[in-house]
């Protein structure tokens, strides 16, 4: 399984939770790709990002399994608009204040690795207006 991140790169300190995610995701051998959102994480140096795989917002979704929209119900309504021409299931992980819209708290991290592992995944069938 492949994974796909798409950070919110305004939040501040999103960068802590994407190392861990990071980290966590090699140990469990879990591949992982990057949207090129990344780029603009401040405080981190552009080369930081080399050693990863990055993809444009609109092709993330098709060069990965599922994609991981981190940040609030904004960043996940980008994603899905971002993604809206593939089948690749979202999950979005709330590192705001509400997250109506987010499977996962950034405090649930072990939780969201060991669904991933197993692959333990169900898929809700969400409707968009146009």
């Amino acid at each position: 399984m492949k994974i796909g991140i798409s950070p919110n790169y305004l939040k501040s300190d999103i960068i802590i939770f994407v190392k861990d995610l990071i980290t966590k995701l090699k140990q469990a051998n879990i591949d992982f790709v990057f949207s090129n959102l990344v780029l603009k994480i401040n405080d981190v140096p552009k080369n930081y990002w080399h050693k990863y795989q990055l993809f444009e917002n609109e092709e993330l979704a098709e060069n990965c399994d599922v994609v991981i929209s981190i940040g609030g119900d904004g960043t996940l309504l980008q994603t899905a608009f971002n993604a809206r021409f593939s089948n690749t299931p979202l999950l979005g992980v709330n590192f705001g204040k509400l997250g109506f819209l987010a499977e996962f708290e950034t405090s649930k991290i072990d939780k969201l690795i060991t669904y991933l592992k197993t692959k333990d995944i169900i898929i809700e069938t969400r409707l968009a207006l146009d």
